[in-house]
């Protein structure tokens, strides 16, 4: 039985392969089975990055690739037809896009923002572009991340999110755009209330 394993950074993602057909896997994939315990540069796809290849005896395979879409939902695709298993990447794409929602309602909900919030949304979304399960999800997190830059409702973030999961096969409920716009991502430190929003008034000290 093979285990996948799917992590990431900032600029590549991980995948491990484990099981005693791993090497068969090693095989199909890149026509050879790598060098035992050498760091190796190989092909996987007609004009995509090389991955950093590492194949440990007897049952587990590493695999490095740049976490540019659409390169890490292409080899997680491309390793599970190889094993016949399905794709490990949506389970975690959903956390993470919801994850990612969750912060978005959170920091929409707060009256004053100094940059730092849109800047830390900026980097989640960039990380989700590195998982996203293909090219039609990646394209709606940069139509988030798009309208983060812009200064658009977060609304309009967080529909785009929901995009994203009903691109991936993922159940996902209709979010309307619209409501209170968020400051965008630009650089750190223009501490401005966040648009769309007027003062409280009314309230006693």
């Amino acid at each position: 039985m093979l285990r996948f394993e799917f992590s990431q950074a900032a600029t590549e993602v991980l995948l491990v392969v484990r099981g005693p057909d791993a090497g068969r896997v090693a095989r199909a994939l890149f026509g050879r089975r790598p060098p035992a315990g050498r760091l190796t540069y190989l092909s996987w796809t007609r004009g995509g990055p090389r991955a950093a290849v590492c194949w440990f005896p007897p049952d587990r395979l590493e695999l490095r690739a740049p976490s540019q879409p659409p390169w890490p939902a292409d080899l997680a695709d491309r390793l599970a037809a190889l094993a016949g298993m399905p794709t490990p990447a949506p389970a975690p794409f959903r956390s993470a896009v919801e994850g990612v929602i969750r912060r978005v309602e959170a920091w929409d909900g707060a009256e004053v923002d100094t940059g730092a919030g849109a800047q830390e949304l900026a980097r989640d979304l960039e990380g989700l572009l590195a998982v996203a399960p293909g090219a039609a999800a990646a394209r709606q997190v940069e139509a988030a991340r798009d309208a983060l830059d812009d200064g658009l409702p977060a609304d309009a973030v967080i529909a785009s999110l929901y995009g994203a999961l009903s691109a991936a096969g993922e159940a996902a409920e209709r979010y309307p755009s619209g409501g209170r716009s968020l400051p965008s991502a630009g650089p750190p430190g223009r501490g401005s209330p966040k648009r769309g929003r007027s003062p409280k008034r009314g309230r006693s000290p």
